[in-house]
């Protein structure tokens, strides 16, 4: 039997990943993104501090240029995770050492906290833009779905018994609304 990683969820499962959700959308999540999340958040927050004055601006054009996810030792991130029971605090580490002298301004007055609430944000915002995607195309799809069937008779269906005869395109038609509910719901 051929040796596979061990699943410890349907996501990571090999079997079952698909049913529950997409490459796309797990890359979304996956380790890789959500650290190069955090580091934005501390990019983005070093932006704002230079520009309200709290640290200096070449402190902060120094961290946006030289933070780089692609140079960081995950391994080494990991084991610090394990020590310090959460990444933030390794990866400041690492970006301190990358930004050199403006390194002493990365994560300044941050909490923890505050950098991962605000890259899973981040993290939800992309989810969604997937989802509405996702959602409009498939209201596309029902529509033709629709339109082309609007004719086409089957069995209708009550609590699992044949009932009087409908409409595939109706039948479409049901589920297109409920798909235009949840595009009005995200704000599409």
């Amino acid at each position: 039997m051929p040796a596979f990683p061990a699943a410890t969820t349907v996501l990571d499962s090999l079997l079952f990943r698909d049913a529950f959700g997409t490459p796309e959308m797990r890359e979304v999540f996956s380790d890789v993104a959500t650290v190069a999340r955090y580091a934005e958040v501390e990019v983005a927050l070093a932006k704002a501090e230079a520009k309200c004055g709290v640290i200096p601006q070449e402190a902060a054009a120094a961290i946006a240029a030289r933070t780089d996810i692609g140079a960081l030792d995950f391994d080494l991130l990991r084991q610090e995770t394990d020590v310090v029971g959460y990444p933030i605090l390794p990866l400041v580490h690492q970006m301190v050492k990358q930004c050199g002298e403006a390194g002493r301004y990365v994560h300044w007055g941050a909490t923890t906290q505050d950098i991962m609430d605000t890259a899973v944000v981040l993290q939800l915002r992309a989810a969604l833009e997937i989802v509405e995607r996702d959602i409009a195309e498939l209201r596309k799809i029902l529509a033709d779905l629709s339109k082309r069937h609007r004719d086409t008779a089957m069995a209708g269906r009550t609590h699992l018994q044949q009932a009087l005869p409908v409409t595939f395109g109706y039948k479409s038609a049901i589920w297109l609304a409920m798909f235009d509910r949840h595009a009005e719901r995200l704000g599409g």
